[in-house]
């Protein structure tokens, strides 16, 4: 799930709580890296994770309920929330996810 193109045409996605990164015209996997264990019980996988690339240059992500932080170069994975599921990024790259039944706001600094 949490399927994302960037704009150098590779697909980004998730799947049980490993991000890949695969390159369309090779039809390949590129690279790999476990973000989060999958879950220990069934749950709706059609919808665990969620991705999006901010202007800032990082990629955002919610899967194995947190909130995260992607360095698209190194991999390198930041957890920033806990408790977080779902996930949009409005126009001003404000992030919003779900906590519980309440609908949560993440301002993200530009640097």
């Amino acid at each position: 799930t949490g399927l994302m193109k960037t704009q150098d045409g590779k697909i980004w996605g998730m799947a049980d709580g490993v991000l890949f990164i695969f390159d369309p015209v090779l039809k390949e996997v590129l690279r790999t890296q476990r973000i989060h264990e999958p879950p220990s019980r069934g749950g709706h996988i059609w919808r665990s994770a969620f991705l999006v690339m901010h202007s800032n240059g990082y990629v955002y992500g919610t899967g194995g309920n947190w909130l995260f932080r992607i360095d698209p170069r190194s991999l390198e994975v930041n957890m920033l929330e806990e408790n977080a599921s779902l996930l949009a990024m409005d126009g001003k790259g404000d992030l919003y996810f779900k906590r519980n039944t309440e609908l949560w706001r993440y301002k993200v600094s530009e640097k």
